[in-house]
């Protein structure tokens, strides 16, 4: 079974071992990702991570240079789990091992997403295969100019990261152009790593941050519309209604029917059966 013996066997023993190895700081980042809203298009990064191998991490007709990043070599591998995972839960590959079901996938996400640093995961809003060719199409002569207005622009959007300002994932893709120009420049020195390194670390803190105050307005959005339910059932059963709806008891139109059974991830997807 390839990949998925491996696989299989990090789920032995501690069957939380993914969830564990998540700091504290990541966990809403991770809980955020793999929420019936989003993970679909965490499964499209997923996608367009693992084609990366294809293009990034081999020398182009363009440049003989050869990117290197440990982190998203190790995150290509954790995305082929993820694509094995899927294809054997769709029954697009034969599989006759043990049961697999939605929460298993979501730990080999975390997986993933425990391994991908924040920057790249969000970066990939954007045609990162673009950003590439761009960058080794840029004249070599050009790079260095090239490259001091890009680290003037990081500086900025890291001050404003720091300073409590939300971020988009414009910076993260920024952060990941730099780090292609430098490295195509040839010249990237310890002090250029500890740089791309500070853009990343401030990415992240602000990431993490937004992602909790995402959730927590969508707990409280998800209370209100539980209470909007609870009065609605009361106000059935009792005269005056129309005094409950006219004290601000409406129906919240953003969030449906908080009683029902969590979505189905795979729901739009009939093979996913």
């Amino acid at each position: 079974m390839g990949t998925m013996d491996n696989l299989l066997g990090f789920f032995t023993g501690d069957n939380k071992k993914a969830e564990n190895d998540v700091n504290d700081a990541a966990r809403d980042y991770v809980a955020l990702k793999l929420s019936d809203a989003k993970i679909g298009q965490t499964l499209q990064v997923v996608d367009r991570v693992v084609d990366m191998k294809n293009w990034l991490f081999v020398p182009s007709e363009m440049s003989d240079v050869r990117y290197e990043n440990a982190s998203l070599e190790d995150a290509v591998r954790a995305g082929e789990d993820v694509q094995e995972m899927v294809d054997y839960m769709k029954g697009q590959t034969a599989y006759n091992g043990v049961e697999l079901n939605d929460d298993v996938l979501k730990t080999v996400l975390t997986h993933f997403l425990n391994t991908i640093e924040v920057y790249e995961f969000d970066a990939h809003d954007y045609d990162l295969r673009e950003v590439y060719n761009q960058v080794a199409e840029t004249p070599h002569e050009l790079l260095k100019y090239v490259i001091e207005e890009r680290q003037g622009k990081l500086d900025e959007l890291r001050r404003e990261a720091e300073g409590g300002m939300s971020v988009s994932s414009e910076f993260a893709k920024r952060i990941f152009e730099y780090d292609l120009l430098l490295q195509f420049q040839g010249t990237k020195a310890m002090g250029d790593s500890g740089r791309v390194n500070g853009y990343a670390k401030a990415y992240q803190e602000a990431a993490y941050e937004e992602a909790t105050l995402a959730l927590e307005d969508f707990d409280d959005r998800f209370d209100d519309s539980r209470r909007n339910e609870d009065v609605a059932a009361v106000s059935e059963m009792v005269e005056g209604a129309d005094v409950l709806a006219e004290d601000g008891y409406g129906e919240d139109p953003g969030f449906g029917d908080r009683s029902a059974s969590p979505r189905d991830p795979f729901a739009d997807d009939p093979t996913l059966r």
